[in-house]
């Protein structure tokens, strides 16, 4: 019986990490220091359609665009309070990606900062 029990905990606890939330997400606004960039761009950027998946330790969110390039983006969590989920992107580019992820009501931002510009997608995001 404790062989059992222990294999159910075991078992639960791998379907929990295998199985992190996840959140199908829409943009409802594009944020762009670049005054000049082209509508395509904007455009481009307001159809993309993101899909968000929280686990203990990291966020990997993939971004799907018929203009662009669909990409995978790993961050890793710097907190989570209450029901904010913070996380950022580290690694050797000039460009720092963060996100944050309110995970009650989907609402979601996406930034993307550099040292000349940018770019912030406000998300509405629905958990599945």
């Amino acid at each position: 019986m404790k062989s059992l029990i222990a294999f159910l905990l075991l078992f639960s606890s791998l379907m929990i990490q295998a199985n992190p939330d996840t959140f199908d997400c829409s943009v409802k606004n594009l944020l762009i220091s670049d005054k000049t960039a082209p509508e395509s761009f904007i455009e481009g950027n307001l159809q993309k359609r993101f899909i968000i998946a929280v686990d203990d330790d990291d966020v990997i969110v993939t971004s799907i665009s018929d203009t662009y390039s669909s990409s995978v983006t790993k961050y890793r969590i710097l907190s989570k309070e209450r029901s904010t989920v913070k996380a950022i992107k580290y690694d050797r580019s000039t460009i720092q990606k963060t996100i944050m992820l309110h995970i009650e009501n989907g609402d979601s931002t996406i930034s993307h900062q550099g040292s000349f510009h940018a770019n912030v997608w406000l998300l509405g995001c629905k958990k599945q």
